[in-house]
């Protein structure tokens, strides 16, 4: 039982998780049958890009003992060489599939790659995510984009981005987000940052994050029942919303990481899988 996880913990902190997750997120938003090699591309892109920001995120920290809340970054890495060079083969693989990209799906791009950056790198002397009240909102909005947004742009079967299906996906991805916040309570804290969960508290913020997958879950009946979801892949979303719910109400600062970026996050990549196992794909 320690060696799983022992092994659930090494791949959930080397990213690889948080990766599959949006990965996966993004191939269960695309109807079946309409899989494409570009598909198939921007699969690969989703996957390496998140791995790519997050290890940034990783190995650059926020210094709070030598300089406060915008005093001073550093590297916090046992390999910082071999991390970098991992990330510069990821960022070139990326730009590369970029290239297989049509153009309205390489200008679509260009939002959210720019919050990323400015999410994790202090290019004009802090970062986004540093930014009071800002990081839930930040993450929601790109990772929506990345899932939804673009993945309409993709389908053929689509003449117009659906917006209700987008304003669906920003509002699972923000409840399922708002429990990070109570994890980080403690550092953000520390670092002077101001969250919903400090303005709101532990209880009510975990309230709201419910009341948000409750709407994203009446959003989505709605869709389906208007045929603008196909039905195997609208009950897969549903379970994964109502189990979220469960979690989030169980969401405490205390549990380990696997808790929240094995099992939230896990809530991602979980109608993928569902629909894996049904042969809904």
């Amino acid at each position: 039982m320690n060696r799983v996880r022992s092994f659930v913990k090494i791949i959930i902190d080397s990213h690889l998780y948080i990766a599959w997750a949006v990965a996966a997120l993004v191939l269960a938003s695309i109807p079946t049958g309409r899989h494409t090699p570009v598909l198939h591309a921007y699969i690969l892109f989703s996957f390496l890009g998140t791995w790519m920001i997050y290890s940034i995120h990783h190995i650059i920290r926020l210094d709070v003992d030598t300089g406060g809340r915008f005093g001073q970054y550093k590297l916090v890495c046992s390999r910082p060489g071999v991390m970098l060079w991992l990330i510069l083969c990821s960022g070139a693989a990326s730009a590369y599939l970029v290239t297989k990209f049509l153009y309205a799906l390489r200008w679509s791009l260009i939002l959210p790659v720019i919050l990323s950056i400015l999410y994790v790198l202090p290019l004009f002397g802090k970062r986004l995510r540093d930014l009071d009240y800002l990081k839930i909102f930040l993450i929601a909005t790109a990772w929506t984009w990345i899932s939804s947004i673009n993945p309409q742009i993709l389908d053929i079967r689509h003449a117009r981005i659906d917006w209700l299906i987008v304003l669906e996906r920003f509002v699972f991805i923000l409840g399922i987000t708002i429990p990070f916040d109570i994890r980080d309570l403690e550092i953000d804290t520390k670092q002077g940052i101001k969250t919903l969960v400090s303005l709101l508290g532990v209880k009510r913020s975990k309230l709201l994050a419910i009341l948000l997958l409750v709407l994203a879950l009446c959003i989505h009946i709605l869709l389906v029942s208007k045929g603008r979801v196909a039905y195997d892949h609208g009950w897969a979303f549903a379970i994964s919303y109502i189990l979220s719910i469960g979690l989030i109400w169980r969401a405490e600062s205390n549990r380990s990481d696997i808790y929240f970026t094995g099992a939230i996050d896990g809530m991602m990549g979980l109608p993928w899988l569902i629909l894996l196992i049904s042969g809904g794909l």
